[in-house]
């Protein structure tokens, strides 16, 4: 308890890492008041978000595309700022297109029907079975969001509430006793439908015939409440 009286008077804090994570907590920090020193091994801040500068062109060379834009909203309304004065978020629609080796390729959009016409060029059947592979993602989303996105891990007053314990009896609805593959092979089959939802899982380096298919939430994230582009360039965050 000394000890921490003496670092509360101080307040006086090292952040280690300037990733997305740690630019973020260092962030909220200073706007508590503490003085913050924020250590990087690399020669640039971003950490998995970086870039390359070549002939006068700035090429992304992390993430390709922004999600949940409300959180970037939500930080700088957190700092007294508003987020239009210093970055444009602009809708992507398509997300992105898919090529394959013998030349099948799609284009993934946001719209629902777009995206099933899409996959009916690769397969009916699997097109059919989009809206209700994107109410399981939903239902995924819905049980998990409030306790594991929006709600510190320690705060535990906010996590162990009677709402939460409701939510928790329902544990199996999120999907966590298969795989990311397992539980896409439930509404598609044809391999280059499974290949395409597959690969969300690796968005965090898992592997989606290990990883838990709770991890299917990213399809609902992605195709139904949006994908953005940081006009300038996603290290225009930075």
């Amino acid at each position: 308890m000394k000890n921490l009286r003496v670092f509360m008077m101080n307040k006086s804090i090292g952040v280690i890492g300037g990733g997305l994570g740690g630019l973020t907590a260092a962030l909220r920090l200073a706007k508590n008041g503490f003085k913050v020193s924020l250590f990087e091994k690399n020669q640039s801040l971003g950490g998995k978000m970086n870039q390359v500068i070549h002939g006068g062109y700035r090429f992304d060379t992390g993430p390709s595309l922004l999600t949940m834009p409300f959180v970037i909203d939500e930080l700088y309304y957190y700092l007294g700022l508003d987020r239009k004065q210093y970055l444009d978020f602009e809708p992507i629609d398509p997300i992105c297109q898919y090529f394959w080796d013998d030349g099948t390729k799609l284009s993934a959009y946001t719209e629902m029907e777009k995206m099933r016409e899409a996959m009916t060029n690769i397969s009916i059947e699997d097109a059919k079975n989009l809206k209700d592979f994107l109410l399981y993602s939903r239902r995924i989303w819905e049980l998990t969001a409030d306790t594991f996105l929006y709600t510190a891990v320690h705060e535990t007053g906010k996590i162990l509430n009677k709402k939460t314990l409701k939510k928790l009896l329902k544990i199996k609805e999120i999907d966590p006793f298969r795989t990311v593959h397992q539980g896409i092979g439930q509404y598609f089959k044809h391999p280059k439908i499974v290949q395409i939802f597959d690969r969300y899982a690796t968005y965090n380096g898992s592997d989606p015939f290990k990883a838990p298919a709770t991890l299917n939430i990213i399809p609902y994230v992605e195709y139904v409440l949006g994908s953005f582009y940081i006009k300038g360039g996603m290290y225009q965050l930075i």
